[in-house]
């Protein structure tokens, strides 16, 4: 039964062995699924089918592949309506198959239009922010930050304070640009402004300014005469050194670009015959001077002042030069008359500013240093004198005799490198006082002389001409020119013709201030309260008033510092009184100003009012830190004198400590006006001087106590 079975299996397996596998996976897979069949067939005696299978089995398995072509009839029987083909002939076109090339092409432009797309909404969506934003600023320029005067009438404004505001070729039209410029000149003309104000943060740079003692140039005051805070300071002289720059030259990226801005601009405007050269020459009437032309003149002879150095100090001179001669050769209306004397007056003041600069960096003693010297007092003279009337009025003879004050015999002359205290840093016994007819030398006789025309300016002072003719604007830049004189004869150690100017012209700026418009000494009330519905006709003599008393108190430090300098009798209580009094009016100046709107910004009508309102709380902090200074170390020195004059210490210790206790208060008083409320520095050089008399003053109280 076994054997039959077995037969069976492999008579079966011998069957299935005759369809051949078509293919070599085929030929695989019977392969494999015969061999399980053969190894699980029981062992048994019939050993003959086994072997015969074996071998049907290994012939069947080592039979190489073979492969054939399907049978034609079975292909054409599928697809009866296709035609057959001849292969000897060429498809037809119609017959070919159809390839999409185009579809790869169309995907990648696609895709490049996209991203081109794209580049395309991006670019002109910065550019319309540019554009727009170019335009943005220079419409914000124009109307809002060079149209700062706006209109005001003269019974708003009649003390012309509007008139002092900074002109860019539209200050006589009422701010902007002037349209006869063009297009392109007006855009560099608001470039420059642009530049010149948020071209950098810091006016001396971040390198110089690490290592200058000086602070920024802007807090620079107007009566500081040559740039510096006090008469004997020797600042400009070494601002290159301080500043580590050549020549004292300011290297501000925004400053140059202004400059750069500005030539651009005269020189396209002069292609239009907006200029100052030849405009008289061209006609053969005198022509007015052309306003637009002298403001442009103006801030590029500025801003060169601002940037320093001798090349550029010589060129805004040379600027300054035009246009005084421009306005000295047009014609005055009695309408303008007042105007032309003005400008004439800022004109030579500036021409000696910059000269007595130049005269600075030359080298002392040198035939340069001393032209420029002589060509400083020159120009500060002939802006003063028309002024003050001197065409028209002689000068009385007998005042040259009261010229020459009563003062001590100077034993030892003043280094031209002392610094505003260098009189006081030494030991100098008190002298007794002599009276003389003759003209006192102080220093190098040729400049401590009284000359004839600075006799002829303080003869007229003390007179007070011009007092009831000229406008306030104009006794403004009077007292302004004075100011700068008399610090310019002080720092050439001219002192006894310095103080001579400085007596005279505090008696005029009491003249113009009048009794009634004296600040008080209380801190509580000064002159008149300003507030934010005080009407814009009154703003004008309220800010006037307030700029008489800041100048008045300018002179009294400068004089109580040339008194002391040339060491008068008693001069230490008249020096203090002096100061004290200084002291008040700055402190009634600020206390009303604080209080008043004027200070913080304002409308655009109030606008000429709140600038010169800052300015005089500048100015009056500057000049109260630099009182209290010389008052602290006055009462520093005194106490210092007494301890040793001879006197037993016992007696002496307890006003030597109360005089140090009161020199240590003026000198935080000092600290105090050098800033703001704010707490930053208005006056850095008034605050390195108290520091170090701070130090000094708590040292000698320490010595004193232990």
């Amino acid at each position: 039964m076994a054997s039959c079975r077995t037969g069976t299996t492999a008579s079966v397996l011998l069957r299935a062995g005759t369809t051949r596998p078509r293919s070599r996976f085929a030929l695989a897979s019977w392969s494999w699924s015969v061999s399980p069949l053969i190894v699980v067939a029981p062992r048994g005696p019939i050993r003959s089918h086994q072997l015969n299978l074996s071998s049907s089995s290994r012939i069947l398995v080592d039979r190489p592949p073979s492969f054939s072509t399907p049978d034609p009839s079975l292909a054409s029987s599928s697809s009866p309506s296709q035609p057959k083909h001849d292969s000897r002939q060429p498809l037809d076109p119609a017959a070919l198959p159809v390839e999409d090339y185009a579809s790869p092409l169309l995907h990648t432009a696609s895709f490049f239009g996209s991203i081109f797309r794209y580049a395309v909404y991006g670019s002109v969506s910065v550019v319309v922010v540019v554009v727009a934003t170019f335009v943005g600023v220079h419409a914000y320029v124009e109307y809002f930050a060079l149209g700062q005067q706006g209109v005001l009438a003269a019974r708003e404004d009649p003390d012309e304070w509007a008139s002092e505001l900074e002109g860019w070729t539209g200050g006589h039209l009422g701010g902007g640009t002037d349209p006869r410029l063009g297009l392109i000149t007006r855009l560099a003309v608001r470039g420059a402004w642009a530049a010149q104000n948020w071209g950098a943060e810091d006016p001396l740079g971040p390198a110089s300014s690490a290592s200058s003692t000086m602070g920024p140039v802007s807090m620079r005051t107007p009566f500081s005469g040559a740039g510096g805070t006090m008469i004997g300071s020797d600042q400009d002289r070494q601002g290159a050194v301080q500043a580590g720059l050549s020549q004292g030259e300011i290297r501000d990226a925004g400053w140059q670009l202004s400059e750069e801005f500005l030539v651009y601009a005269l020189a396209k405007a002069a292609k239009k015959g907006i200029s100052l050269v030849d405009r008289t020459e061209s006609s053969s009437t005198k022509a007015t001077v052309d306003r637009a032309a002298l403001e442009l003149e103006q801030r590029l002879a500025n801003i060169r002042e601002r940037i320093g150095g001798r090349y550029r100090l010589e060129a805004a001179r040379e600027g300054w030069e035009r246009i005084y001669y421009a306005l000295v050769s047009s014609p005055a209306s009695p309408s303008t008359a007042d105007w032309y004397q003005r400008e004439k007056l800022k004109a030579t003041r500036k021409l000696g500013d910059l000269s007595a600069r130049l005269a600075q960096s030359a080298q002392t003693g040198s035939e340069e240093h001393a032209n420029e010297n002589l060509r400083a007092e020159r120009w500060y003279l002939g802006g003063i004198l028309p002024a003050l009337g001197a065409a028209t009025e002689a000068a009385q003879p007998d005042k040259r005799e009261a010229l020459n004050p009563e003062v001590a015999e100077v034993t030892k002359a003043v280094s031209p490198s002392s610094s505003f205290f260098g009189f006081w840093s030494r030991s100098h016994p008190p002298s007794n006082a002599i009276s003389s007819s003759n003209v006192m030398k102080v220093g190098d006789a040729s400049s401590s002389l009284i000359r004839p025309e600075i006799a002829k300016a303080v003869n007229l002072l003390e007179r007070g001409s011009s007092r009831h003719e000229a406008s306030p604007a104009t006794q403004r830049a009077l007292l302004s020119s004075l100011i700068s004189f008399e610090t310019f004869l002080a720092r050439r150690r001219a002192l006894v013709a310095a103080h001579a100017v400085q007596n005279a012209s505090l008696s005029y700026a009491e003249l113009l201030m009048g009794p009634s418009s004296l600040p008080s000494p209380s801190t509580s009330s000064g002159g008149p309260t300003l507030s934010s519905a005080t009407p814009a006709s009154v703003l004008g003599p309220s800010l006037t008033s307030y700029y008489y008393s800041t100048r008045a108190a300018v002179l009294r430090t400068h004089l109580a510092e040339v008194s002391l300098a040339l060491r008068m009798s008693n001069i230490e209580e008249y020096a203090l009184s002096l100061l004290s009094s200084a002291i008040h009016s700055c402190d009634s100046t600020l206390v009303a100003l604080m209080q008043s709107p004027l200070t913080k910004e304002s409308s655009r009508k109030m606008r000429p009012f709140s600038k010169a309102a800052q300015g005089l709380v500048r100015d009056s902090r500057v000049t109260a830190a630099m009182a209290c200074n010389l008052s602290g170390f006055v009462v520093e020195n005194v106490s210092r004198i007494v301890e040793v004059s001879g006197v037993r210490r016992e007696e002496t210790k307890t006003w030597a400590e109360g005089g140090l206790s009161k020199s240590k208060s003026l000198l935080d008083q000092a600290v105090a006006f050098a800033k703001n409320e704010a707490g930053s520095v208005v006056d850095y050089q008034g605050l390195k001087l108290a520091e170090q008399g701070l130090k000094r003053v708590n040292a000698k109280i320490g010595s004193i106590t232990a």
